[in-house]
């Protein structure tokens, strides 16, 4: 997303997601939000400040949005938890596709 109609496209994704209230994430239940625009990272007792990260929190796994610090796109990193190996891939490949396409919505 170069230039900067691509920096106004990761900025509308971003600003989409911050402005979510919705309880459900497709098929997934949010039980928690963490703007660390808002809140100051601390890790390991260390103060990192704030961040244009953006995390939402399921059951079984997790959506941290965030855009990148040295290259033209945002980065959504995804995990998910379970004994079963397949569990985590069948998570995984439904919240990749959830965020795929809801991207695609908003930028489109």
């Amino acid at each position: 997303l170069e230039g900067s109609k691509g920096l106004d496209k990761i900025n509308k994704i971003m600003d989409y997601f911050r402005s979510y209230n919705g309880k459900m994430f497709g098929d997934f239940t949010i039980i928690k939000r963490i703007d660390y625009n808002l809140n100051n990272l601390i890790i390991n007792n260390i103060n990192l400040g704030k961040s244009n990260i953006l995390e939402l929190n399921f059951n079984n796994s997790y959506v941290i949005f965030r855009p990148s610090g040295t290259e033209p796109k945002i980065k959504a990193y995804i995990g998910s938890y379970s004994k079963e190996k397949d569990d985590c891939f069948n998570i995984f490949s439904k919240l990749k596709y959830i965020v795929t396409e809801t991207i695609k919505k908003i930028i489109n």
